[in-house]
């Protein structure tokens, strides 16, 4: 609340790019959780997005796919 600005990078591996994803949130306080998404915290957030940028990883950047993550959206 201080200071309200917040940053999302995503990788894609498969194109060895990155976007990173700024702007400003805005924390939903006691909000109604009836599936327990968030683990009983009831608070949500929201980014307004106020800038994108896309850039390519390093080359020195090397990865391996070891497995999904369970946490991912079937």
């Amino acid at each position: 609340m201080e200071n309200p600005h917040a940053g999302l990078i995503f990788l894609d591996f498969e194109r060895d790019m990155s976007v990173q994803i700024i702007g400003r949130p805005e924390i939903l306080w006691e909000l109604d959780d009836p599936t327990h998404e968030t683990n009983g915290t009831r608070r949500y957030w929201t980014l307004f997005v106020e800038q994108w940028l896309e850039s390519s990883l390093p080359q020195s950047f090397r990865w391996e796919l070891l497995d999904y993550s369970p946490y991912n959206p079937s």
